[in-house]
């Protein structure tokens, strides 16, 4: 086995040098390891990385640790409580202004153990800054919504 690097959270949030594919694991890295170094870090690392257009930007007076109870009380707390991440699928808009992820989340120990989670991302940004990959929106496929295996 490797050596495991221990989980420190970002300096720079968000970071334009990432690409869409490195924001979705840095989000689902740091939402995994949400108290550390302090409570709710992951979410407030999530919220750095939201776009003007999200769910998250557009709740006014949201705080981060609302957003966390709120998402433990629902199949997204997955975000929290995954062993693993997979990105099973990346793609781009054809104006390269959009990115389209989905990460396959190991819930448990067996290899079926695992969720869906779809990431939308947009590049935001302007003439006098560089232009940043922020999340649109996270969607957790619920069980009842996986695709059912043909026989």
């Amino acid at each position: 086995m490797g050596k495991v690097i221990p989980y420190s959270p970002p300096l720079i949030v968000p970071d334009s040098e990432l690409t869409a594919g490195e924001v979705v694991l840095l989000v689902l890295d740091a939402l995994k390891n949400n108290d550390n170094p302090t409570v709710d870090k992951g979410v407030d690392i999530l919220f750095g990385y939201s776009s003007s257009g999200s769910q998250i930007k557009n709740e006014e007076g949201l705080t981060p640790k609302e957003y966390g109870e709120f998402l433990k009380e629902t199949e997204y707390k997955a975000l929290f409580e995954h062993i693993n991440v997979t990105i099973e699928k990346g793609e781009y808009s054809f104006d390269g202004k959009k990115g389209f992820f989905t990460a396959r989340l190991q819930i448990g120990p067996l290899p079926g153990d695992s969720i869906s989670c779809n990431f939308i991302l947009s590049v935001e940004g302007s003439d006098t800054e560089d232009p940043v990959w922020l999340v649109d929106s996270i969607l957790i496929r619920p069980q009842s919504m996986r695709r059912r295996r043909r026989k």
